[in-house]
């Protein structure tokens, strides 16, 4: 009997843990560059405007890769 319970514990503790993970948002950072001022920053939302561009090649998935990314994008003028 406790080796029944512990096998529904264990089961049910795997499927609370996947649907835990698979709940969580996927968070992507973008390099944008500004259409008029070419002024390029990183940002954590895909731009819906024309005034910003996305120029990295992806989304990253970290702000600190996005910004070590935006050193090799050689379409910015500042950073």
């Amino acid at each position: 009997m406790l080796r029944t319970f512990l096998m529904i514990s264990a089961a049910a503790a795997a499927f609370a843990t996947s649907f835990y993970a698979s709940a969580q948002p996927v968070e992507e950072w973008y390099i944008v560059q500004d259409s008029r001022t070419k002024r390029c920053t990183v940002v954590d939302k895909r731009p819906t405007t024309e005034s910003m561009v996305v120029v990295g090649p992806h989304g990253y998935p970290s702000r600190v890769e996005a910004q070590t990314g935006m050193k090799s994008v050689t379409v910015c003028e500042s950073r």
